[in-house]
């Protein structure tokens, strides 16, 4: 892929495009930001620039063997190193310093893309470290991460950090549609994949899945009804990988609510909290059983509560 072809991200693009201008391509990256933004597309789109034949300007010609070679995935120089049974392991790191240490077999430089850094283990990342102290010159790391608090903040110190952040949910809405998913779709889609495109598409399938699971939270919510509650949050914690999309989805229920106003709603101001939460809590490797249990207990809270504040003040101190 080249720059021009990628939507998004325009500071980061911007920001490779002139390191490739000026020939002052870091040595040690580390990508950071939620799943499905960009991160790994714009690793490619940077190798792919570095080894281009035709360069056009700061970008690659994106038709030259080396740039379909890095497209089809099989260039040589262009090397990617994914987790093994969960975790990215000290063996891997002794091959990746053994391949680092060659001159460029195709192309100028040799780009090695880590996906999933914070999994690295303690031995891994401490010989990964040696290699991230002294690149040979031909070589360019790029770490990709979901959680970079995870890795040792030696080896953060040592890479150029480019944090990515969720896209905006209108533009989001825009890209989907751009990939032709029909409007209601692309905007149910946009509420529940946290400014990820990426995450948006695949969670196509289990958008219908995913919007009974909310209008289930909902109406048990709204019924005060604890025993459904309790039970809509375990059948949840069940399905991990329709929970944070889940969370979102309501999270952006009770934002309307906030919005609209009426009685009740700034009651949802909790609920809204509670949910906020609870994604904290999964982010940090929280049992989705427990952490779900625990929000469901603050919803019931948060419903039973007197309603304190007026909407308008409850709508500002949630969007602070």
């Amino acid at each position: 892929m080249r720059f021009a072809d990628f939507t998004g991200q325009e500071r980061i693009k911007n920001l490779l495009r002139n390191a490739v201008a000026q020939g002052r391509v870091a040595q040690t990256y580390l990508f950071a930001g939620p799943p499905g933004v960009g991160k790994r597309a714009l690793a490619l789109a940077l190798a792919q620039a570095l080894n281009c034949l035709s360069p056009q300007g700061e970008d690659s010609c994106g038709t030259c063997p080396s740039c379909r070679r890095v497209e089809g995935g099989n260039h040589p120089d262009v090397l990617l190193v994914e987790p093994g049974g969960g975790a990215l392991k000290i063996d891997q790191m002794r091959w990746l310093q053994q391949e680092a240490a060659l001159r460029p077999y195709a192309g100028r430089r040799r780009v090695f893309i880590l996906e999933g850094a914070e999994t690295l283990t303690d031995q891994a990342a401490n010989s990964l470290l040696k290699l991230l102290e002294e690149p040979p010159p031909s070589a360019v790391l790029i770490l990709l991460a979901v959680a970079p608090e995870r890795l040792l903040p030696t080896v953060r110190s040592r890479c150029l950090t480019v944090y990515f952040y969720p896209w905006p949910k209108d533009r989001l809405i825009l890209e989907l549609r751009r990939q032709g998913v029909p409007a209601a779709e692309a905007a149910a889609l946009a509420e529940i994949a946290g400014g990820s495109p990426g995450q948006a598409l695949a969670l196509r399938p289990l958008l219908p899945q995913i919007q009974g699971a909310v209008e289930a939270l909902v109406q048990a919510a709204h019924r005060r009804d604890d025993r459904a509650l309790l039970a809509a949050a375990q059948e949840l914690a069940s399905r991990e990988e329709m929970v944070l999309p889940v969370l979102n989805g309501l999270a952006a229920h009770g934002r309307r609510l906030l919005q609209e106003g009426g009685p009740g709603a700034g009651r949802w101001a909790g609920v809204l909290r509670a949910t906020l939460e609870v994604q904290r809590f999964l982010e940090r490797g929280v049992s989705p059983l427990y952490a779900l249990a625990v929000f469901a207990l603050q919803v019931r809270r948060a419903l039973q509560a007197e309603e304190l504040l007026p909407v308008g003040v409850a709508v500002e101190k949630e969007e602070r």
